[in-house]
């Protein structure tokens, strides 16, 4: 039999329609607590673009009238939601 991969997991289950920036607020927060791993499944209120901490805005700048802007605390690339 393999091995878990986690001793236990925190799912957080967003059932609310949030804004891009509170969306990474809240993961932003959820990250200062944690005391294990945790996923948190959640939902955009609208078209939004999240950013990595070292993305440029000028890359994703064009987009700014039809989707939210947010850069993310984290790495990583563009992701469209």
């Amino acid at each position: 039999m393999t091995k878990p991969l986690f001793a236990s997991l925190d799912i957080y289950h967003d059932i609310a329609f949030r804004a891009a920036a509170l969306n990474m607020a809240i993961d932003e927060a959820l990250l200062e607590i944690a005391t294990g791993p945790m996923i948190r499944f959640y939902k955009w209120d609208h078209p939004a673009l999240s950013f990595g901490y070292f993305g440029k805005f000028a890359d994703v700048a064009n987009h700014a009238g039809q989707r939210d802007l947010v850069r993310r605390w984290t790495g990583g690339g563009i992701v469209f939601h």
